[in-house]
């Protein structure tokens, strides 16, 4: 009998687009998103914390403790602003995918679903294609996109668990990635749900394109959650078609 590893909070973020830079870009890249990351953890007060930390290819692995969850999706936000601080002095422009996903992890280099999962999701296309697509809109808060799983995304909302981020600002969708297939909870900084959401079931709508929605800054009591249901063809275009949320969702104001 095995018994259940310690539940771990795990964040991976990749910069969009690394390869297009030049080669002498990519060391100041690198450098530039690894101070950042040692500022967001720092203001989260999250730097003792960090149980681990790998540098995969254009991006980081970090893994915290599991009670550590709420603060990845503060992070995330701040790894937003950071970033947006950055890209108003430098080039080339740095943006940023981050995904957030908790579970049992155990010792030693075994593969886990939590892993699996993270990578998945930071790599679907559907996700990757709704980033892009508020990119090029030219919001100017758009820097670093947040995707998460449904689990993690429930435990974090579960309770006062987060500082910045509210539930209302994230919107649902099904991923589609080789093998895996599950909901996702994505948050655009610039965006709100319901934009994020036509965004999906009309990804080429140039009216939606050149509109510029404001993000709403506060939401009712309580709201049903969009849910869009997305699906990449063999040539990597989104196929999306909304439908009625599943669940009420409480919101928190802060």
């Amino acid at each position: 009998m095995e018994l259940v590893p310690d539940h771990r909070a795990l964040l991976r973020m990749d910069v969009v687009r690394s390869a297009s830079n030049r080669g002498y870009h990519l060391t100041a890249v690198s450098d530039a998103v690894t101070t950042m990351t040692d500022d967001a953890l720092r203001s989260m007060g999250a730097e003792s914390d960090v149980l681990k930390r790998d540098f995969i290819g254009d991006g980081e692995l970090l893994t915290f403790p599991g009670r550590r969850l709420g603060s990845l999706f503060d992070m995330a936000d701040r790894l937003n602003q950071l970033v947006e601080g950055y890209n108003r002095w430098r080039k080339p422009e740095i943006k940023l995918r981050v995904a957030v996903e908790i579970g049992p992890i155990g010792g030693g280099r075994q593969l886990t679903t939590p892993m699996i999962s993270l990578a998945r999701m930071i790599d679907a296309e559907a996700f990757k294609k709704l980033f892009q697509q508020c990119l090029n809109r030219g919001r100017s808060l758009t820097h670093a996109g947040l995707i998460c799983s449904d689990h993690a995304y429930r435990v974090a909302f579960g309770g006062e668990r987060t500082r910045y981020v509210r539930q209302d600002e994230f919107t649902s969708i099904l991923l589609k990635n080789k093998e895996y297939q599950a909901t996702a909870w994505v948050r655009i900084p610039g965006f709100d749900a319901e934009s994020l959401s036509r965004l999906l079931c009309n990804p080429e709508s140039s009216s939606s394109a050149k509109r510029s929605d404001p993000v709403n800054p506060i939401a009712s009591p309580t709201r049903s959650a969009p849910v869009v249901y997305v699906e990449g063809d063999s040539k990597g275009n989104v196929v999306a078609e909304r439908v009625d949320a599943p669940f009420t969702i409480d919101n928190r104001q802060r």
